[in-house]
């Protein structure tokens, strides 16, 4: 649930992710959504990228995210836009919150011509292109991430190191290795990899136990073709229609067998998982604990800063406006382990009739740790009260709500 809680960013006008809060102004006065938007502005919000760069960011769930621009085939077009927008030759027009222009923003420039604002050479972006699978056009990943390896990874473009920018620990070389071999972790989340075309005709992939291999096979590679996507598929003989190749394939060994054709629109595989179910829309379930039913002394359990905390004795109770279904609770600890409480009594309560209930454990071993309490099942409650087992105890967060699973 709170992976989904992306579509809380998301603004339904400019169709991109924006922050709630910009920035700071230099006496420290938040600066909150301005309508003047500019999606090339660096900084912002965003972290080395602008909103171009985060547009995709919920790799995990690209049904969901589809679902929010209005379908598949609209996700495809914003894709498609992002590649034909080019960086301003000019960067201090869009260095936005940085005080100078920084290197990201440099490295990017120079791929623009390509690549419009799909910035390669650092990590918020680099998922990008693995997006279209989820799209109406899932060619186009392996469209692009070939060119990708054809000239973002060239000496004589970026910054003439044969990196299209930082490679950080490893990880612009691994873009490179894993989608030369024909798969990428575009969602690290999920134990599946996305599919792309191998640079390879014939692929051994020797496991750490030194003896299972699995072996990826090219059929019909056309020669000389700028344009080479998977027509069809096979794993260990057997027919694979996912745009996805799962770990555990390659755990077991095995033989998966591509057949490629030049001709996109015969390209038959479906597309990658996604938290959100195909046809459905992205929702994320909101805490039933806030300021109108929250007592005045506990406005700290449920701000949302695990850094704030309240150090109390009595039980808290939270009273709610009309009876809700309660399944799930979080308790966040404070930044003193000594004091985070080691059990917890929660109270459904109920007008006119006995409370229920629910007794759990806790266990922090970090500061600002949070644990997990989910009810075996989902009660109806007017309110809920939390007693805490010691005399003297410091919680950061709570957090109630009603889950599905």
């Amino acid at each position: 649930n709170r992976a989904m809680s992306y579509i809380n960013l998301w603004d339904k006008n400019t169709r991109f992710f924006r922050p709630r809060r910009e920035g700071v102004t230099t006496d420290g006065t938040p600066i909150y959504r301005s309508k003047a938007f500019n999606p090339q502005a660096w900084r912002l919000g965003f972290t080395e990228g602008n909103a171009w760069h985060y547009r995709f960011a919920p790799m995990y769930d690209g049904t969901g995210l589809a679902a929010l621009f209005g379908g598949r085939a609209k996700m495809a077009a914003a894709l498609d836009q992002l590649l034909a927008t080019r960086v301003p030759s000019d960067l201090n027009t869009i260095r936005g919150g940085y005080p100078r222009v920084i290197h990201e923003m440099r490295e990017a420039a120079l791929l623009s011509p390509v690549f419009g604002e799909f910035a390669i050479g650092n990590q918020p972006a680099q998922h990008i292109l693995h997006m279209y699978a989820h799209t109406t056009t899932p060619a186009k990943t392996q469209l692009w991430v070939q060119k990708a390896l054809a000239k973002a990874f060239s000496s004589g473009m970026s910054n003439g190191f044969g990196y299209p920018g930082d490679e950080d620990n490893g990880q612009t070389s691994v873009w490179f290795v894993m989608n030369a071999l024909g798969f990428y972790s575009a969602a690290p989340g999920y134990p599946e990899y996305t599919l792309t075309t191998p640079i390879f005709d014939r692929i051994d992939l020797s496991l750490e136990d030194g003896e299972t291999v699995f072996t990826i096979l090219i059929d019909d590679r056309q020669e000389g073709s700028p344009e080479n996507y998977i027509e069809t598929a096979s794993l260990n003989g057997q027919n694979w229609a996912t745009a996805s190749l799962p770990y555990a394939a390659i755990q077991q060994g095995g033989t998966l067998r591509l057949k490629i054709t030049s001709d996109a629109q015969h390209m038959s595989l479906s597309h990658p998982a996604s938290l959100t179910a195909s046809g459905a829309k992205p929702t994320y379930v909101g805490d039933l604990l806030n300021e109108t039913n929250a007592p005045a002394a506990a406005k700290h359990l449920i701000d949302d800063n695990s850094r704030t905390k309240l150090a109390v004795t009595d039980p808290t109770q939270f009273s709610f406006a009309s009876r809700q279904p309660v399944n799930f609770v979080s308790v966040t600890a404070a930044d003193n382990l000594s004091l985070s409480p080691k059990r917890l009594t929660i109270s459904c309560l109920r007008t006119s009739e006995m409370a229920r209930e629910l007794e759990f454990d806790l266990h922090f071993t970090a500061q600002r740790q949070t644990n997990l309490l989910f009810f075996k099942e989902t009660l109806e409650c007017d309110g809920v009260l939390f007693r805490f087992a010691q005399s003297s105890y410091e919680v950061a967060e709570l957090e109630v709500r009603h889950l599905s699973w």
